[in-house]
C-alpha cells in the first residue's frame, strides 16, 4: 500500500497531536516527584515511548499485516516521535547542571539512555516472544 504525501502529512501531524498532548500528560503526572530533585517526566516519556517503539518495531519488520505503513507513519513518526523527547530531557540536565547538581544529572542522562535502550530491546523481544 502506498500512502500519498498528503496522506502521510495527515497521518503524521495527527499522530503528533496525541503524541505531544500524551507527553503533556505525562508530564503533569510526574510533576509532583520533580520536587524531589529528579525530572521524571521526560525519563518516563522516553523510557515508555522506547519500549512502545521496540514492539512496533517488530511488527512493521515483519509486516505481516495490512497497513503497516500506515501504522508504521502514524504510530512512530506521528505519535511517539512527538510523545518522546529528546529536548526535554536535555534541558532537565542543563538545569540540573545549573543548580551545580551534577550526580542527578549523571544519573537522568544514564537512565534516559541506558533504560530506553533497555526498553526498546525488550519491547522488541517481547513482541517477538507473542507472536511466534
Amino acid at each position: 500500500m502506498t500512502l500519498l504525501l498528503l496522506e502521510r502529512i495527515l497521518l503524521v501531524g495527527a499522530g503528533g497531536f496525541l503524541g505531544a498532548v500524551s507527553r503533556f500528560g505525562m508530564f503533569m503526572l510526574t510533576k509532583p516527584l520533580y520536587k524531589h530533585g529528579i525530572p521524571l517526566g521526560a525519563l518516563s516519556v522516553n523510557v515508555i515511548g522506547s519500549l512502545l517503539i521496540g514492539v512496533l518495531a517488530f511488527y512493521i519488520l515483519h509486516k505481516d499485516f495490512e497497513g503497516h505503513k500506515i501504522f508504521e507513519t502514524f504510530l512512530i513518526t506521528g505519535f511517539l516521535g512527538s510523545f518522546t523527547t529528546f529536548s526535554a530531557f536535555s534541558l532537565d540536565v542543563l538545569r540540573l547542571v545549573q543548580d551545580h547538581d551534577y550526580m542527578t544529572a549523571g544519573w537522568v542522562i544514564l537512565g534516559n539512555v541506558v533504560l530506553s535502550l533497555i526498553a526498546v530491546f525488550i519491547g522488541f523481544y517481547l513482541a517477538m516472544r507473542l507472536y511466534t
